[in-house]
């Protein structure tokens, strides 16, 4: 597997199963919450979680998260090079008893997190994990395998819409105005087509189009 230096938690935020308990500090709204959405970037060699903001405060937060979670590996350019549908990876993601069902740990005023792992189980990552997918010049839509393989990966292959919605729920759906208002808020943030496409379950090709219509990036 390509080195890992970031990995991308993404999972529906809810407050019956979720929860900030403030230490130090004190936020009305979520932070790291959009739309219904938890989304956080932590950095695997420092612990830290890159959205943190330091007048957050300090604060323990747990979720109870199940099988509904997305988790994307990233290189140290934070370009993805796998991506695991489903429950919790707790080999890399704490609490180590998490059971694949949650996320907990204590997060302090500079984003450090004190129960990350020092050393990583990418196990479960190398077992369920979907290949990177990109899209090539046509806009046919790309899987590239995150581990060393003899066979080489297929180039330009046709895809029906049924096909494209199966790799992306989203595809040729409507979109909806807090979704407009997430997506220009995450490119704001600096977050990459490819890194968008993948959270909105979107082609690259689609992402571009919307960022258009608002206006965020030129023809």
């Amino acid at each position: 597997m390509n080195e890992a230096r970031y990995i991308r938690i993404f999972f529906p935020y809810r407050e019956k199963f979720s929860s900030y308990t403030f230490i130090l500090g004190n936020v009305e709204q979520r932070p790291l919450v959009c739309s219904g959405y938890w989304l956080g970037t932590v950095d695997l060699q420092t612990h830290k979680l890159l959205e943190w903001k330091p007048d957050w405060g300090m604060c323990y937060f747990q979720a109870k998260v199940r099988d509904e979670g997305v988790y994307t590996l990233l290189d140290e350019r934070k370009q993805p090079i796998c991506t695991l549908k489903g429950y919790v990876p707790n080999d890399i993601i704490p609490p180590e008893d998490g059971a694949g069902n949650y996320i907990r740990f204590t997060i302090d005023a500079n984003g450090i997190i004190e129960e990350w792992h020092d050393t990583y189980d990418l196990a479960e990552f190398k077992k369920r994990a979907t290949s990177a997918i990109i899209a090539d010049p046509d806009g046919n839509l790309i899987e590239l395998s995150s581990f060393a393989t003899s066979k080489k990966p297929e180039r330009k292959k046709k895809y029906t819409l049924e096909e494209k919605r199966r790799k992306h729920a989203n595809a040729y759906m409507p979109w909806e105005k807090e979704a407009d208002e997430y997506l220009a808020r995450l490119f704001d943030e600096g977050k990459t087509i490819r890194e968008l496409a993948e959270i909105f379950e979107r082609n690259d090709g689609g992402i571009r189009s919307r960022l258009k219509k608002l206006g965020k990036i030129e023809e």
